[in-house]
């Protein structure tokens, strides 16, 4: 990028300066742009002899504006700086210096028309509470830059903040269509840096999904349900591991995570393609409907419950290596489906499928298959999945094992995803995976005959992911 010449920044600065003295928010906005132009002017000149040694650099600078009597001596600073990249040793009067990039003028900009537009609309609508086009504010907020887009979000108020988060929100009324939330967290959740993020899900709770279901009413009373971050790498050593990185939790969602298993086996690069982690830490993913793409933006936390010093995980959980990608991927299909975890309770393994590759997805009886043509399948890229049957548990057992089949191999009304199929075996066997996991109160690997996979599934779907 060649050399721009940028106008008198000492006197521009001061006049900054004192544009922000007439509120904190104005203050505020002022010392992110000077940690903007910052950044920029340390990328534009490595020598880092021409610039002053900050002890609070970047971000921290932000935190200073707090404190309106250190902001004249950062203002002053900053503008040294500028002058001295610039190579002047005068620095006196209504000069000029150049530095080599072309967007410090933008990032000092004392307020942007757009971004102003933006709040003028927020607060007159919102006013009225039922004003606001959800489809022309993401239009508006599409067009401006990260940086507008962090304004925004830090001039904006917190009652304007919340009013706008009921809108975008899980809420039954008052609430945007699911793909205006999809466009609005996807436009917003996904550019704005860490610290704007924070503030907006701090005023904005409702873009999280709904943590809430059945199973955190009865199975964890008393809990105190918080979002917390998930840790670890998105992926493990091993990269997309389904049998070390799916661990179902308490919602019944085993149809997806066993269609997520299924991909991850036939092909991982699927998975890995279809997630992705923006710069502010949150995630993008990508699901199908009817074949057409969608994006869900989520941030990288996990519902977490507190209790008494003990605390539980209640949904997917990070794998045994570390690896997050099967609870990022689960909360982003909560938010898909609906915007919460109790939309995932109960399905079937050929819509997971179908939402997870785009590809045609179909759902038959397994007695319609041998276990050749299901290896046959496997080979040519299929992602399998299989449903258990409820229970053909005699009278006198059932009240023992009321969820389990097959001397307690085989959990009832669940799904599975296929592993393998042993032809040369005698006689031939099939494979599959519990999406409960290695830890899981059922085993995570159970080999069945063809004879007893017709006997104890009623439910088998596939889809076509890989190349085989």
């Amino acid at each position: 990028m060649g050399d721009t010449t940028c106008g008198a920044y000492p006197a521009r600065l001061e006049a900054y300066g004192q544009a922000g003295q007439r509120n904190d928010t104005d203050l505020m906005g002022m010392a992110r742009r000077l940690s903007a132009a910052l950044t920029a002017l340390a990328a534009s000149c490595p020598d880092p002899t021409l610039l002053p040694a900050f002890d609070d650099w970047g971000q921290d600078l932000q935190r200073y504006a707090q404190r309106k009597a250190q902001i004249d001596t950062w203002v002053d600073q900053v503008g040294k700086a500028f002058e001295k990249a610039g190579g002047l040793t005068d620095p006196t009067g209504d000069q000029h210096v150049t530095v080599g990039t072309g967007t410090l003028d933008a990032i000092l900009a004392a307020w942007d028309p757009a971004a102003e537009k933006v709040l003028a609309y927020v607060h007159l609508t919102l006013s009225g509470w039922f004003g606001l086009d959800p489809g022309q504010l993401n239009g508006m907020l599409r067009n401006l830059t990260p940086e507008q887009l962090q304004e925004v979000f830090w001039a904006m108020g917190p009652d304007d903040m919340r009013r706008l988060g009921v809108l975008f929100g899980n809420l039954p009324i008052f609430s945007a269509s699911r793909g205006q939330r999809d466009a609005f967290e996807n436009i917003v959740l996904a550019s704005v840096d860490p610290d704007t993020l924070a503030r907006v899900m701090a005023n904005m709770p409702l873009l999280q999904p709904d943590l809430q279901t059945k199973y955190l009413g009865h199975d964890y009373k008393g809990f105190q349900w918080s979002w917390q971050p998930a840790g670890g790498p998105l992926f493990g050593p091993d990269g997309v591991n389904p049998l070390a990185d799916i661990t179902q939790g308490d919602d019944g969602d085993c149809w997806f995570l066993a269609g997520l298993g299924a991909i991850g086996l036939t092909s991982p690069g699927l998975i890995q393609r279809n997630i992705r982690q923006n710069p502010n830490g949150t995630y993008t993913v990508t699901f199908y409907q009817d074949g057409r793409p969608v994006q869900v933006t989520v941030t990288a936390d996990l519902p977490s419950g507190a209790k008494d010093g003990a605390s539980v995980t209640p949904y997917a959980q990070p794998g045994a290596d570390g690896g997050s990608w099967a609870a990022i991927y689960e909360k982003a299909y909560a938010e898909f489906r609906g915007g919460g975890y109790g939309q995932i309770d109960g399905g079937f393994g050929d819509i997971s499928l179908a939402n997870l590759s785009g590809q045609p997805a179909q759902r038959a009886n397994p007695s319609d298959y041998a276990l050749s043509d299901i290896e046959s399948r496997l080979h040519q890229g299929y992602a399998i999945t299989v449903g258990s049957n409820s229970s053909d548990n005699p009278w006198w057992d059932f009240w023992d094992h009321p969820d389990r089949m097959d001397h307690d191999q085989i959990v009832t009304s669940h799904e599975y995803y296929v592993r393998s199929v042993d032809t040369n075996a005698h006689p031939p066997t099939i494979t599959i995976v519990n999406p409960w996991g290695a830890g899981g109160a059922a085993p995570q690997l159970v080999t069945l005959t063809q004879d007893e996979l017709h006997h104890y599934f009623g439910e088998i779907s596939m889809a076509r992911v890989g190349s085989g």
